[in-house]
């Protein structure tokens, strides 16, 4: 494998392990942000409006108490204004409530059959705190404060539970919201644990196969092959150059080296021999010159004996 190939590995593999981390973070954010949003939007919007219901129902069960206790209409005016105010507050709150429960997305079939309780005995206890009423209009107090012990205050209490129910189921689904959230809070950060550890390790991996790979193609630490060349460069051929990789670039440095020195030992023989070879030459030469200047000065000499035979010759004749 080249070094640029497992460059791109390395880098690709940080690339896929970052991406991969991102796409699930938000993915996991999202799930938060969705089940945030229903427990803060939805399900504690009802629970609040269920809480209404229950003050409301609370305070009209005291209030018709009280109504029913006093025995002149001027002292029941006051309770009976609190009853009307009550009942508009629970009107409201229900309201409300009818709007969410529109939304099937946002209820469940639990949620309905609860509500469908509350409106139930709504129905009968408002019918009953009716009833009580109009006996008080009638200055019918006992048969009023009968009816009361007898039946109404029972379905008041029964109205009372059954918000307290579906207060609890809220309770419930808020809480579960909230685990779920931990839950999945929890399962990022195990992921992200997990992600590091095995980032870590594959990392560590890729970084020793590198080494391990350039190890092999320069055959010893990059350094110590720079300098080594840079020595041969320089004509120093005794360096020395050691290599666990025969194959690599210290091993061709240490076959070029080795190389080297034999055409180094060749060169320093066939000059010797040039130099043995130019000094016969040099004699040789001397040897013809000093036989050159005996024959010159042969000739010379042979010259003038013939200069003075001639004369003679001339002389004679």
């Amino acid at each position: 494998m080249k070094i640029s190939q497992l460059l791109l590995l390395s880098f690709s593999f940080v690339l896929i392990l970052m991406t991969g981390t991102t796409v699930i973070g938000v993915i996991k954010v999202n799930q938060v942000d969705s089940i945030l949003a229903r427990v803060n939007e939805v399900d504690s919007r009802k629970q609040r409006l269920a809480i209404n219901f229950r003050g409301s129902v609370h305070d009209r069960a005291i209030s018709i108490r009280d109504t029913v206790l006093v025995d002149n209409s001027a002292e029941r005016q006051p309770h009976l204004q609190d009853i009307e105010r009550l009942e508009r507050f629970y009107a409201d709150s229900a309201t409300e409530m009818d709007t969410i429960f529109n939304d099937a997305s946002q209820i469940s079939a639990r949620e309905i059959e609860l509500l469908a309780n509350i409106k139930r005995i709504e129905r009968a206890t408002q019918a009953e705190a009716a009833q009580i009423l109009a006996l008080l209009q009638r200055q019918q107090t006992e048969p009023a404060r009968a009816q009361l012990m007898d039946s109404t205050a029972q379905l008041y209490s029964q109205w009372l539970d059954s918000i307290n129910a579906f207060i609890d189921y809220q309770e419930a689904s808020i809480q579960g919201g909230v685990d779920a959230v931990r839950t999945i809070t929890g399962q990022f950060q195990m992921l992200m644990i997990s992600v590091l550890i095995i980032g870590f390790l594959l990392t560590g991996v890729l970084v020793w196969k590198l080494t391990r790979y350039l190890q092999r193609v320069l055959g010893g630490e990059p350094a110590h092959a720079a300098a080594v060349i840079r020595d041969l460069a320089h004509g120093n051929l005794a360096v020395s150059v050691e290599t666990d990789y025969p194959d690599s670039i210290m091993g061709a440095v240490a076959q070029m080296q080795a190389d080297l020195v034999v055409i180094m030992s060749e060169l320093e023989r066939t000059a010797t021999s040039v130099a043995s070879a130019s000094a016969e030459l040099s004699d040789s030469a001397q040897i013809n010159q000093q036989q050159a200047r005996n024959q010159r000065s042969q000739t010379e000499q042979g010259v003038t004996a013939i200069h003075q035979m001639s004369a003679t010759i001339q002389e004679v004749a």
